[in-house]
């Protein structure tokens, strides 16, 4: 019987490996440029403010900072803003070194765990692992999107997931190993509780695979649960307005930012693309799983796509950020079972030694390969991430600009220009797009909400728009009109700011408002019902327009 399909399947594994290598270096060098000169997204940029607030003796969830966010975020947020500090540098500066650090942590603690994973073809799945994460980094970094809160869950869970696949193969973990691996998933969920459901997944997993719940006496869960009680913990000892004040008015208006039927979420064309695609991966593996090495990583890994997936049906908003980890748990199966399958033994390899045929040549024993070279892949990875870098670093930056210039009109620019650093400023808007101008220009924020969040569902309310997601009682409605009236009081008052952008959500020359579903409204008007904001307003005139917002300037 002939030998020569397992010999050739490792003959190809070798050109294989140094091509993965050679992408997921360009995709490093691109990933590093992108970080570098991207502008951040708006959610970093408030929340990395936000967390600046905090560590300056703000109350968080106070006066000076409303996050609708779980503190956990600030908190991990804190992290990157103290280093800025420290160094005396902007906070997005500490902030892309700890999404770098953290990449290169958590890969290289996968790496780890899968060359106890696989017992073969250690280096070839390792770079096509480390392909699919940096080509999702890449692209993160390049939409302004590296660092979001589901960015950060699917760092967090990946070696929780690589646990899962050590025990399909029935291995041991390290205790102390194993009850990090649970913190990290406890992490995860912390960054974004709906995908608890990632982790619930992954033990009906293991629990199938060993036909019992057994499975759940391990260091891994208990440290999902461990971790999931000590910051219920924190946030009641430090941070008790969230869960007595933020969350019950999240409860009653954030539904607004939403509301999409389930059943939409499902058809929409992105949702069912990535659903096919995990399908897909997984009849692949299955049909497959005693001939490919990957097997029980890649159950993990689409286990874990398809429950990010519900998790976003489950939030109903329809954001596409919050599909990173959808994306990002399939990028790397992709790559993995691609990997894999090219350098399968397509037909079973029988050890009886035969004699050659008359005239055939002898395959039996196999010629002896030589292994590529342990430097030769990771050598191959430095030389084309230099290359990268040198060579795409002018591209790269002249595009970043280009986005960034943009982003604000001229108009606006001018205006904005015309202020000098330290002004205090506040924009009356539904949406946050607007504030990361406050950081670029070095302003004062005089509010204590990234945005105008309870608005959309009072106003809808008000209206008696159909097919609400929720119905608020009148008691309900005047208690939310009036706790967002103070709020809007309170910051004119406390931080008096200089300049004030009114966003023209009645101008039909601009998109509806975020949040008000084709709602007729006007920012100003809405407020101006109150004897107490026109008292504040006064001090205000109008100054000129510029882009879709209105800006007046304090007299005094």
């Amino acid at each position: 019987m002939s030998r020569d399909v397992p010999q050739s399947a490792a003959r190809f594994e070798r050109p294989l490996t140094l091509i993965f290598a050679a992408v997921a270096a360009a995709f490093a060098g691109l990933a590093l440029l992108a970080n570098a000169f991207v502008s951040l997204g708006m959610d970093q940029v408030w929340l990395l403010y936000a967390a600046g607030r905090v560590l300056s003796h703000a109350q968080i969830y106070g006066a000076e900072v409303m996050e609708s966010n779980p503190p956990f975020i600030i908190w991990v947020s804190a992290i990157p803003a103290a280093l800025s500090r420290a160094l005396g540098q902007p906070a997005a500066f500490g902030f892309r070194i700890c999404v770098v650090l953290l990449t290169v942590a958590i890969l290289a603690w996968c790496l780890v765990l899968l060359r106890h994973l696989v017992a073969a073809k250690t280096a070839l799945l390792g770079w096509a692992f480390t392909t699919g994460l940096m080509g999702l980094t890449f692209y993160l970094a390049k939409t302004s999107n590296a660092g979001e809160r589901e960015h950060l869950m699917l760092l967090f869970m990946l070696p929780y997931l690589f646990g899962a696949a050590l025990r399909l193969r029935d291995s041991d973990i390290p205790q102390l190993e194993a009850f990090a691996m649970g913190l990290s998933a406890a992490a995860a969920v912390c960054c974004k509780p709906q995908h608890l459901l990632v982790v619930m997944g992954v033990e009906l997993l293991l629990a199938v695979h060993r036909r019992s719940l057994t499975s759940l006496v391990r260091p891994e869960f208990f440290g999902v649960v461990a971790g999931g009680f000590a910051y219920l913990g924190s946030v009641e000892l430090f941070a008790p307005r969230y869960l007595h004040l933020v969350v019950p008015l999240l409860t009653q208006t954030y539904w607004a930012f939403g509301g999409i039927p389930l059943l939409k979420m499902v058809l929409q064309k992105r949702s069912l693309l990535l659903l096919v695609i995990a399908l897909a991966c997984a009849a692949v593996t299955w049909a497959m799983r005693r001939k490919i090495q990957s097997w029980p990583l890649l159950a993990a890994l689409l286990t874990a796509a398809t429950c990010s997936l519900a998790a976003y049906w489950a939030q109903g908003t329809g954001f596409n950020y919050q599909l990173i980890p959808v994306a990002g748990f399939l990028a790397m199966s992709v790559m993995v079972l691609l990997a894999d399958v090219l350098t399968a033994p397509w037909k079973a390899v029988n050890h009886e030694t035969t004699a050659p045929l008359p005239g055939s040549r002898a395959v039996w024993p196999p010629v002896p390969i030589d292994p590529l070279p342990k430097w030769a892949a990771p050598v191959l990875f430095v030389m084309v991430c230099c290359v990268v870098l040198l060579g795409m670093r002018g591209r790269v930056r002249a595009s970043a600009e280009g986005m960034a210039s943009a982003t604000i009109d001229p108009k606006t620019k001018a205006l904005l220009a015309s202020y000098p650093a330290g002004t205090p400023v506040a924009w009356m808007e539904l949406d946050p797009g607007f504030f990361p101008a406050v950081v670029q220009y070095n302003f004062v924020w005089g509010s204590r909400f990234p945005h105008l969040w309870m608005i959309p569902a009072i106003v809808r309310t008000e209206t008696h728009q159909p097919n609400l997601k929720k119905h608020l009682t009148q008691q309900q409605l005047d208690a939310l009109t009036a706790t967002q009236d103070r709020f809007m009081v309170e910051d004119l008052q406390n931080w008096k700011p200089k300049l004030v952008g009114v966003e023209r959500c009645g101008d039909p020359a601009f998109e509806t408002c975020e949040g008000m579903k084709g709602a007729e409204f006007d920012v100003l008007p809405w407020f101006q019902r109150n004897a107490e904001f026109n008292q504040e307003w006064s001090h205000y005139k109008f100054l000129e327009t510029a882009g879709r917002y209105d800006f007046y300037q304090r007299l005094d």
